[in-house]
């Protein structure tokens, strides 16, 4: 997911499938210092007894709902998921957007890559009402999650960045 309200964009490199985007600033100023992970979504907790994820936590969205995880626990590649695993997977996603919403102020999260695109309506509709569940601020009020406009083209966009800005 990217957000609208003074973010920058950029695609945390590695395996097709990952669930989140990355964003090198808040702000987009340019820094000296070498990208890290802020803004990865990938790895906010959303089953705190998940399972286990390659950055040695348990839990990350990253684990839980990415391309590669929904084939692990299914055993079939994820653009076959049924309806209550699209559910479940906008439910996450919307938990993670939500509480990341709320933290930095923002109000869209625009969400591309295949699992999300794929699943369509049913997880949009589902990441909305769990983001709206948790995010509960009232300046949260009217969080939206959002099909990216770049389509599946969102990530490589955001990999060019990371290229450009090294």
């Amino acid at each position: 997911p990217y957000f609208k309200r003074d973010m920058g964009i950029a695609r945390r490199g590695g395996k097709s499938g990952h669930a989140a985007e990355r964003h090198r600033n808040v702000h987009p100023r340019r820094s000296a210092e070498p990208p890290g992970n802020a803004g990865h979504l990938g790895h906010v907790i959303v089953e705190p007894e998940g399972h286990d994820c390659s950055c040695g936590s348990r839990g990350c969205l990253e684990a839980e709902v990415s391309g590669w995880a929904l084939e692990r626990d299914s055993g079939q590649p994820a653009h076959r998921a049924d309806e209550a695993t699209r559910i479940r997977v906008g439910e996450l996603v919307g938990r993670g957007v939500g509480s990341f919403m709320a933290v930095f102020d923002l109000e869209t999260c625009f969400v591309s890559g295949s699992v999300a695109l794929g699943f369509g309506a049913t997880f949009f509709r589902a990441a909305n009402e769990e983001a709206s569940r948790v995010a509960r601020l009232s300046y949260c009020e009217g969080v939206e999650i959002v099909p990216s406009a770049l389509g599946t083209d969102g990530p490589l966009l955001g990999a060019a960045c990371v290229a450009w800005s090294t």
